[in-house]
């Protein structure tokens, strides 16, 4: 990464590998030197799919200049699926690349079959680089790297760190949303301000859905919500993940109930509780729904069974129903 940020910027790139997270990290570097200005990106980053391009296409929109700068981004996902692999072609334009384009060829697993080898060897360590899975040792390291950078290393105890590591092989990219998840839940307070958008694993994946689980929940529908607790489950989903979902509903209804009883209007009051456009009914209602001190006991009964789940061996699903079990009666009692 560092060579990445700091070395000479090569005009083609190959990056490949199992970690897509890392793949992902090298694009990101070399669009914010290729292109820093994130109004600009929308013109100035062209994508590709190696299912529904030539090499001969690339090419010759890497040697068309940009309108709008001095320089542009070309990338090209799937290159190992490429109509016409054109490798050799690529490799001819290394000689006589166009100053004002850096095209980035973004493979799977492993590298393109033999014509890609030439092309490796002409662009070197430095701009061919691959992630293969990494080794436990290396996961352990990597998942407390990224906990400190999240404000986590104090939190993640050595129970929660065997969580994060003996699941098998989990995507550097799923561990990452995960731990972004536990900063979300400790620190959400500092999320009222609305500068924190939606968590990736919650508007995509498995947790696509996932407001039709809290919904029951808030709304007492004890039965419905065990199912959808039970079908994520199922579904691969952590069980602090999902606790992670709730607490951050709760706290949202608690933050706009409280910028409610301060008597800001109810679009100053969706502001303040960071609560997005799309979702503006549905948080109104449930705040009406759910008295605040129900909501509040609900917090305090998420910190337990926090605590409970960090710390317990037995099975985590029993106490996230539990948990199900006591909101939605709560709820249903009123």
């Amino acid at each position: 990464m560092e060579r990445l940020r700091q070395g000479p910027l090569h005009p083609v790139y190959l990056f490949y590998g199992k970690e897509t997270f890392l793949v992902d990290r090298c694009v990101e570097a070399i669009r914010q030197r290729v292109v820093p200005s994130p109004d600009l990106r929308d013109v100035l980053v062209q994508v590709f799919h190696g299912s529904e391009v030539s090499a001969d296409e690339v090419l010759a929109a890497a040697q068309t200049p940009p309108f709008f700068h001095d320089r542009q981004m070309l990338l090209v996902r799937d290159a190992d699926k490429l109509k016409d692999p054109g490798w050799a072609k690529t490799a001819l334009y290394l000689e006589r690349p166009a100053p004002f384009s850096c095209v980035v060829f973004v493979a799977g697993d492993a590298l393109p079959k033999n014509p890609s080898f030439p092309l490796s060897e002409k662009l070197g360590p430095d701009a061919c680089m691959g992630f293969p899975a990494l080794n436990p040792k290396q996961r352990r390291e990597w998942v407390v790297r990224i906990a400190r950078e999240k404000g986590l290393e104090g939190r993640l105890s050595p129970e929660v760190l065997a969580g994060f590591l003996e699941e098998g092989y989990v995507p550097l990219s799923v561990l990452e949303q995960r731990l972004e998840m536990l900063s979300l839940y400790h620190h959400g307070e500092g999320a009222s301000d609305g500068s924190v958008p939606l968590p990736p694993e919650w508007s995509g994946g498995v947790l696509d859905k996932g407001y039709l689980f809290t919904d029951a929940l808030l709304e007492g529908k004890e039965g419905q919500a065990l199912t959808l607790l039970h079908r994520f489950l199922e579904q691969g989903t952590a069980p602090l993940l999902l606790l992670a979902r709730i607490s951050w509903e709760i706290r949202r209804v608690l933050l706009l109930q409280e910028a409610r009883r301060r008597g800001e209007s109810a679009e100053e009051a969706l502001r303040s509780a960071g609560i997005r456009p799309f979702a503006r009914n549905r948080y109104l209602a449930l705040a009406e729904r759910v008295p605040a001190p129900v909501a509040a006991r609900h917090l305090f009964a998420l910190l337990e069974t926090d605590r409970v789940m960090k710390s317990s061996r037995a099975n985590l699903q029993w106490h996230l129903e539990d948990l199900c079990v006591r909101i939605a009666r709560s709820v249903r009692s009123r």
